[in-house]
This record gives C-alpha cells, structure tokens and sequence, in this order.
C-alpha cells in the first residue's frame, strides 16, 4: 500500500465552505497521506477550486467527478479508488486538528491486533461550541462496536469512524434505482456482526450542522429514499437487542411496505408477534408521512 491512511470527502456544491478542511490537511504533523475527493455532480466551482489546490501540491490529492448518485455512491467510488489501509471519511463541511492523523496513525499501529480488528471509533466536536458531539466512550474499553457502543453503553452523538479499505470493499452501499440517500449505518451494521473497533476517546474532527446540509428534513429524505430506508429499519430489526427498537424498526418496515406495496421482509419476521404492537404505529406513520407530508428536521450523516 502507498499510504497508511487515505482522508475520503464526499461534496456537492460545498466550494463555499471546503477551503477550511483543505487548510486542516496542509496543516497535518503526519503528511504521509491522500486526500481523495468524489464530486458528487456540483455545479458550483469546486472542481477549479481543487484543480488549484493540486497544482500548490501542498497536499496529495485524487479528485474525481461523478454525475449526482449520492454520498453512498460517491463513498462506493472512493473506497475503489483508494489503496491506503485506512479510510478516514471526512465531510465536506467539517475539518480536523492538526495532530488528528498523526494521532490515528499511531493509535492503530500501538494497538491493532489481527484481522477481526476493522477500524477505529473515536470523537467529534462542535467548533463553535466547543463541546463532545454527545458523549465521551466508556472509560477503560478498548474495543467495541458501534452497535455495542449505543445499545450496551448508551453512548449518544455522531462518532468518526476510520475502517480499514479492505473491508470497507467487502461491503459497498447498496444503491436503489432514483435514490440518492442511504443511512451509512446499513453497512456499519453489517461489519459489527463481524468485528470490532478501536476506541480513540478523543476529539480528532469539527463539525457543525449547516442549513443546506442532510441534516435538514428526515422525512422528505424518507419518502424520497423508500427502498434504502426499508433495507436500514430491516437490518435493525434483525440486529437490535433492545425491545423498544425492534418494535419501532417494525412499524417502520411496515409503513414502507405499504407505501411500496412490497411486503417481502414483512413476511420474513421471524417473530409475527412484532407486528402487533407495530402496525398501530406504521398507520400512524404512513398517515403523518405519506398522507400529510408532515416533516421532520433531525440531524444524521451529512454529505
């Protein structure tokens, strides 16, 4: 491999803002990395913002330009296009310390220990806050799961997660024909039934939540986004131990079923009896979401 660790940006019309995390990599203590950028089709000046940035080559950069498919898409494509053992995904609109590479590079050479290993869990925080994004990781843990981390330890807030490239190409996003919107938990899910992660309990990466970014109406995204969102509510009934989210995973399963007209994970319940408490709530829901168009601003991965 060229490099130990590879920074992947998904962006889309974010030349505005993308300057303060180019400024963040040039200002790295560890400069043995890629920058890999996927431009999910921006129409603004991003591409002669980049192209001036890898003429300065102040920081090592892959840019490539696709037609708008998605951060899961673009994600697909810089997993592909990277050759690194480890893919830091950085958003577009957020930026990192100075020693945050540095900090990764030597945290996952200290302490990885064989293949079942995938990656490293580690903190945001707000910049302008200053403050944890939720709350700091158990004290004395050294390895968990996001899963885990959530359901077992009550962990709240977004986490940065690092993953080794190799896995990460194991399990590529599923895309939907007309959606360009998936939750990234569906393939973090899928590697924590296989491994664990490293626990960082640091703050490496800044972040804040902006007005045009995916943190905005969840369900305008939901109903736009059906088929991805049934595949997510699925994969959490199928993995969550805690009673109150199969139920809720349920009644979303329902709810998109009927909206699709598209019953088969419905009829794969392994427990019907789900669907009891559950299909009160999913007519509810289909009639505040699909009927009324009622939205919903909350905050999740942002492109």
């Amino acid at each position: 491999m060229c490099n130990k660790i590879s920074v992947f940006t998904p962006t889309y019309n974010r030349a505005f803002i993308l300057e303060s995390l180019y400024k963040s990599l040039v200002n790295q203590k560890y400069s043995d990395f890629n920058w890999i950028i996927v431009d999910d089709g921006s129409t603004d000046n991003t591409q002669h913002l980049v192209d001036k940035w890898i003429n300065e080559k102040r920081v090592k950069i892959i840019y490539k330009k696709q037609n708008n498919q998605g951060k899961h898409v673009a994600i697909n494509r810089g997993v592909n296009l990277c050759d690194s053992e480890l893919f830091f995904i950085v958003d577009s609109d957020d930026f990192i310390s100075e020693d945050s590479l540095e900090k990764i590079v030597t945290f996952w050479d200290g302490n990885k220990n064989g293949d079942l290993i995938s990656g490293i869990i580690a903190l945001k925080k707000y910049y302008k806050k200053n403050k944890i994004v939720g709350t700091e990781l158990p004290k004395g843990l050294l390895t968990a799961t996001l899963t885990e981390l959530y359901e077992k330890y009550n962990v709240t807030g977004d986490k940065v997660v690092i993953y080794r490239t190799d896995i990460l190409k194991k399990f590529p996003f599923p895309t939907f024909k007309g959606e360009l919107f998936l939750l990234e938990s569906i393939v973090f899910k899928k590697i924590d039934c296989v491994y664990k992660m490293l626990l960082l309990n640091e703050p490496i990466y800044f972040c804040e939540y902006l007005e045009d970014g995916l943190s905005q109406d969840f369900r305008k995204l939901y109903r736009e986004n059906p088929r991805g969102f049934l595949e997510s509510f699925n994969m959490n009934l199928e993995e969550s131990n805690i009673l109150k989210n199969k139920i809720k995973s349920a009644a979303h399963l329902i709810n998109l079923s009927l909206y699709l007209k598209d019953f088969k994970y419905v009829k794969k319940f392994s427990s019907k009896w789900f669907m009891i408490p559950a299909f009160p709530l999913a007519l509810y829901l289909y009639i505040k979401i699909f009927i009324f168009k009622v939205s919903d601003v909350k905050s999740f991965n942002r492109q």
